[in-house]
């Protein structure tokens, strides 16, 4: 599983917002000059595209829609309903006339989809018009499978729009995934459509991305980890209290029939996961056999809803190996689970240097520090699994959680590994700063070329260090960031606009910087004290 690594600096205040003049300020005097602050869209959030084979590219060609109740109260950072992905980040914020609130969230759901990746979806909620969320989606690449997957991508040919004899596709075991999954599709089944319209077409495409517990105990989280959203059971009722489940195994399985994406099929398909040899079911507390069973769930990748849909049962597969089978009638995100509890408390993050707003990921989650705060205690929970040994040498009772600060630079040892020994924990991650840091400032504008205004924007921007090869999301508020560098760095700072990229880059050097290169803006740095600032200026046609 990939851990996260993030750099220094720049004082991460507001997040995104703004923008808006770009397409809703009217200059009331062409000669006259205005500067004003944009500070009026709500829930400023980047959502963050990643590969989840680390050692694979950024995702291309990303694309991103919204649905659920809240959909239409989102919008880019100028105001528009255009949603365009650039250096694997989007900016997005809600409507000027969003109010959310704890008590009446806005709740939204993204599609994303990329070329040559499986479709996947993040789910947003927003309780509060000025907080800012920093959000991360791995991307599952067919070619490129990540640790602890299998995948496989297999055309067939149809008569008809049908098979004309039976079909298994499986993927192929490798070296960090050594099971493997596989559909039979019986002769003579048809394919629908989302309206349930039977297909006829030459060709059947199916994608799968597969991943199961391995005899070491471990099992990719970035597949399994989906939030479960609105539940329901086989009859569509609700299901309402505390649902913890652990995933064994999980399949993203897509079909299309020439051009169009399946959804159903005439004929049931059999879904097999295959399950470790030496494989201790946490139900029984005994070795897998023949007529085990364990609940099946589908996850609706446009939607992010759950649904029981009853159970899969364990057979022998034609191999001799033990599987888990379900019939299904339907594509989406599958997964064959056990039961987990989960252990709530408090985890207090103290730091040493509270002179700058900092952001500390906490189980996950992105967490504030403000400016003179030097301590901060936040509710967390973590879920355990049954206290069993699932098979020799695996860890199902693991009980930590990992704190670190997103300036990773900024501090001697920026990662934190904390114990769970028991339900109500509280437990403090201490943060000490290094030294040698260089005060760093920001100062961005935004010019009107074709009236006379300027704007003080509320945004997201990505910060890269050069020299390391790492990079973050970091925020600006009315045009202003701040932070800390390091002599003999090399840094690139760049922003997303409608799917237009703005940057410069610069090095330190002897407590100075210099300008190294400018895409789509002007820029230039100034000695302040023992540090320095960065003046740059986007100039942009107003609307």
């Amino acid at each position: 599983m990939k851990t996260l690594r993030f750099p220094y600096l720049i004082k991460l205040s507001c997040l995104l917002l703004g923008l808006a003049f770009f397409n809703s300020c009217k200059n009331p005097a062409e000669d006259v000059s205005i500067q004003v602050n944009t500070d009026i869209f709500k829930s400023p959030t980047v959502i963050q595209f990643e590969n989840a084979n680390e050692n694979a590219s950024t995702p291309n060609n990303v694309s991103i829609s919204f649905s659920g109740p809240g959909a239409s109260l989102v919008r880019t950072v100028t105001g528009g309903t255009n949603f365009n992905v650039s250096n694997g980040f989007i900016n997005i914020v809600l409507d000027r006339n969003a109010n959310p609130t704890t008590g009446s969230p806005v709740k939204v759901t993204a599609t994303i989809n990329a070329p040559g990746y499986a479709p996947t979806y993040l789910d947003l909620t927003f309780t509060d018009p000025k907080a800012k969320q920093f959000k991360t989606v791995k991307m599952f690449q067919y070619s490129r499978p990540a640790e602890g997957t299998a995948a496989v991508v297999k055309t067939q040919n149809l008569t008809g729009g049908q098979t004309s004899a039976p079909v298994t596709i499986s993927t192929t075991p490798n070296a960090t995934q050594p099971q493997s999954t596989s559909l039979a599709i019986p002769a003579s089944t048809s394919f629908k459509d989302a309206a349930g319209n039977v297909l006829n077409a030459a060709q059947l495409e199916t994608r799968v991305i597969y991943t199961a517990v391995k005899s070491d105990g471990s099992i990719n989280q970035d597949v399994i980890n989906k939030p479960i959203v609105n539940p329901v059971n086989e009859n569509g009722q609700p299901i309402t209290g505390a649902l913890n489940i652990m995933p064994i195994a999980s399949a993203s399985i897509n079909m299309y029939a020439g051009n169009t994406e399946i959804k159903s099929f005439t004929n049931p398909i059999n879904l097999d996961m295959e399950l470790p040899a030496d494989f201790i079911n946490p139900i029984t507390n005994a070795a897998l056999k023949v007529g085990d069973t364990f609940d099946a769930w589908s996850i609706n990748e446009e939607t992010g809803q759950w649904k029981k849909e009853g159970t899969a049962s364990v057979v022998l597969n034609s191999a001799g190996k033990l599987v888990a089978r379900k019939a299904i009638t339907h594509l989406t995100i599958w997964e064959f689970v056990i039961p987990s509890v989960t252990y709530t408390g408090n985890i207090t993050i103290t730091r040493n240097d509270a002179q700058y707003e900092e952001f500390f990921n906490v189980n996950g989650e992105t967490v504030s520090l403000k400016e003179g705060e030097s301590s901060k205690t936040i509710p967390t929970s973590i879920t355990v699994y049954p206290s069993i040994t699932v098979y020799p040498g695996a860890d199902f009772t693991s009980r930590t959680v990992m704190v670190y600060s997103i300036d990773v630079n900024s501090y001697t040892e920026a990662f934190k590994i904390l114990r769970i020994n028991s339900n109500n924990f509280n437990l403090t991650a201490n943060f000490t700063k290094k030294n040698s840091a260089i005060p760093a400032e920001l100062n961005l504008k935004f010019s009107c070329t074709n009236k006379n205004l300027t704007t003080s924007p509320n945004l997201a921007l990505k910060f890269e260090n050069l020299t390391t090869k790492s990079s973050s999301i970091v925020s600006v508020d009315n045009g202003k960031a701040s932070g800390s560098v390091y002599n003999g760095e090399s840094y690139r700072v760049f922003i997303e606009i409608d799917g237009v990229t703005y940057s410069t880059t610069f090095s330190v050097n002897n407590g100075t910087a210099e300008i190294t290169g400018v895409q789509n803006l002007s820029a230039s740095v100034t000695k302040v004290g023992a540090g320095f600032k960065v003046d740059a200026t986007i100039s942009k046609p107003c609307n």
